[in-house]
């Protein structure tokens, strides 16, 4: 069984919450649905996007996201994780930490948007909370990303978090398309 954990990934309130950031901003000229996304500058700077949400032992989640760039410059090194924690904030584990297949990221000039999905190892006993991160790494003349769509489903066991237009091949990994 997967159920949706998190809705609000469209960014479609004038204020980023329950959404933390570092130098991501909301912006209205380019989406990949509805009508905001967030912008994370290129460059030398460090730029996230990140929510905690409440977990449990033995939840495994399916991540989603959409992605594009401003230009036709390199994309930055860009990070996917979801990190567990218990009830205090301490960290006990990682459930996904992995690289996004930057070449791959299309520039928004054609209005195309890659949809990254990875799914996560269970979270380890005494886990209360996850923390959902979308980074990009500094990188001299990288260009700025665009982030929409953020979507964590809950996987049950031997269940698998299923993108509604591709199933992926691998239980555990990442798989991207085009859109």
């Amino acid at each position: 069984m997967v159920r949706n954990r998190l809705l609000n990934g469209s960014f479609e309130a004038d204020l980023m919450e329950p959404w933390i950031s570092l130098n991501g901003t909301i912006i209205t000229d380019a989406s990949h649905s509805g009508f905001q996304a967030v912008h994370l500058p290129g460059e030398v700077i460090n730029s996230y996007v990140c929510h905690l949400i409440p977990a449990a032992p033995d939840e495994s989640f399916g991540l989603s996201v959409a992605l594009t760039k401003t230009s036709s410059s390199p994309a930055p090194p860009m990070t996917l994780a979801i990190n567990y924690y218990d009830s205090a904030f301490n960290f006990i584990g990682y459930g996904l930490i992995t690289h996004v297949e930057v070449d791959r990221i299309p520039v928004i000039e054609n209005n195309t948007w890659m949809r990254v999905y990875h799914t996560s190892t269970p979270a380890p006993e005494n886990t209360a909370q996850a923390l959902v991160l979308v980074n990009t790494l500094p990188a001299e003349g990288a260009a700025d990303i665009i982030v929409d769509d953020i979507a964590l489903l809950t996987v049950e066991a031997l269940g698998l978090a299923q993108p509604v237009h591709r199933v992926p091949q691998e239980p555990l990994g990442q798989w991207a398309q085009q859109e």
